[in-house]
């Protein structure tokens, strides 16, 4: 163990800070001999209700030598970094419709005969997870974060809720709350148990102590600067950075809304939970805020491994009134278009406003990838050393087909995806991308197929 790991346990202990308060420095002391860079990571995003393809998919072939439609035009500064996967099949779910969310992520042999099947097999993320805490001593195996991902589908119960498994009949719920995460993970003095601890609770904790010391920081960000005085100018940038990392993210904590809004009643939240966490007129400032933690995680070492779950298998109860142009009626004549709404009638009067959700959609993808890139680290930065998957579980929620779907992949993981480019890959099996961003995690252990021996080879096409 290196002199600063000894020194941020100390330092955690003293202060009873969370361990995302203290920065992952990338000093040579931190690493074994023989490292060449920093440590790998894996982000999913997991969406849902497909896009409309004329606006999003790009032509077959390099990415470099085009100009992406307009729904996918957020990712042109970052052409060089993505492949987009067209077509895709997941041959292990048969039926139509919004089934395949449950079991996208494991690609696997499931159970059940009714159309939200439940996997049978850890999911990607768990899989990699469970790999790195083999040899890396972490907090956090993986961290698991979800948006209003708890409503499901009216009927269709707990199945159409989840994409994450630990394994057979055992998912994993994702925190929507990010004070709780925040707490967890920054705070310390906020307990991180299996015991029930209300959403409110929680957030009550971390916005008193957040309002007593102004930020966090400022309990322990003099005891950083000091120790940065004692380092090399890469590290003491790093730590600069990771300060101010953390106080952007409060920020956008304590502009969450603290009282329901207009749509709570309408979308059938019930008054007395964590507003900030379950109602739908808060959508949007969620979803930045949960890719703003998965972010601070990994840039201070509390897991290599982050998943976001934007959505449940329908999204019917989320508006997206709140982007400019989105209007009409919806389902039962309801002023409210929410996703599932809008993927099934995507025109109002010419209007394409489903494209209008899928080009928002890619701006919080390159949002994340902006932060990505924006830090450095050994090797390059942390997007280059990373893998960024983001599934959909339907080619378009028009069709709902789900033996064509669009996902795309993010940063090389150190040079083992051919980036840049939409790859031929339609009608290639999903649980062949699995494999291979398993493989590009974990090289020294590499798998012949992941999910399903038959369906979850990998195939070639994306690996450089």
């Amino acid at each position: 163990m290196s002199d600063w790991d000894l020194r941020r346990r100390d330092l955690l202990k003293t202060l009873g800070v969370g361990v995302g308060c203290l920065p992952l420095l990338y000093s040579s002391k931190a690493w074994a001999a023989g490292t060449s860079g920093a440590p790998k990571k894996l982000v999913i995003i997991a969406t849902t209700e497909g896009y409309r393809m004329t606006t999003w998919r790009p032509k077959d072939g390099s990415l470099l030598t085009q100009t992406l439609p307009d729904s996918s035009s957020a990712m042109e500064p970052h052409k060089a970094d993505l492949i987009y996967m067209t077509g895709l099949t997941h041959p292990t779910f048969g039926g139509p419709r919004h089934g395949g969310f449950p079991t996208q992520l494991t690609a696997g042999p499931n159970s059940g005969v009714n159309e939200y099947r439940v996997a049978w097999s850890q999911s990607i993320d768990q899989a990699v997870g469970s790999a790195i805490a083999k040899t890396a001593s972490l907090p956090r195996t993986t961290l698991n974060l979800g948006v209003l991902s708890s409503q499901g589908i009216m009927g269709e119960g707990n199945n159409s809720k989840w994409c994450i498994y630990k394994g057979k009949d055992q998912p994993v719920l994702p925190e929507q709350d990010p004070w709780k995460t925040y707490g967890d993970i920054f705070a310390g003095a906020i307990p991180n148990t299996t015991s029930a601890v209300t959403p409110t609770s929680t957030q009550s904790a971390v916005t008193k102590m957040m309002a007593q010391r102004k930020s966090i920081l400022d309990y322990v960000g003099t005891d950083l600067e000091k120790f940065a005085t004692r380092l090399g100018t890469d590290d003491k940038a790093l730590i600069g950075g990771h300060l101010q990392a953390v106080r952007d993210l409060e920020k956008s904590l304590q502009a969450l809304p603290s009282t329901p809004g207009t749509m709570a009643a309408a979308c059938g939240v019930v008054p007395g939970g964590s507003v900030a966490a379950t109602d739908p007129l808060n959508y949007a400032t969620l979803v930045k805020v949960q890719m703003d933690l998965m972010i601070a995680a990994l840039q201070c070492g509390v897991t290599r491994v982050v998943t976001l779950q934007m959505v449940d298998a329908g999204g019917t109860h989320i508006p997206f009134n709140f982007l400019p142009g989105i209007s009409g009626m919806g389902f039962n004549g309801s002023s409210l278009r929410t996703w599932h709404d809008l993927s099934h009638n995507p025109l109002t009067g010419n209007v394409d406003m489903k494209s209008m959700v899928d080009k928002w959609c890619m701006g919080q993808f390159a949002s994340v990838l902006d932060r990505m890139k924006a830090i450095a680290e050994p090797g390059g930065t942390m997007l280059s050393n990373s893998a960024v998957l983001i599934t959909n579980h339907m080619e378009d929620g028009s069709n709902h087909d789900t033996q064509k779907l669009p996902w795309m992949l993010a940063g090389s993981c150190q040079g083992y995806f051919k980036t840049g480019q939409c790859a031929v890959t339609a009608g290639n099996p999903i649980g062949g991308v699995l494999a291979h961003v398993y493989n590009a995690m974990i090289p020294e252990a590499p798998v012949t197929y992941f999910g399903d021996a038959t369906y979850g080879k990998p195939w070639a096409g994306i690996q450089a």
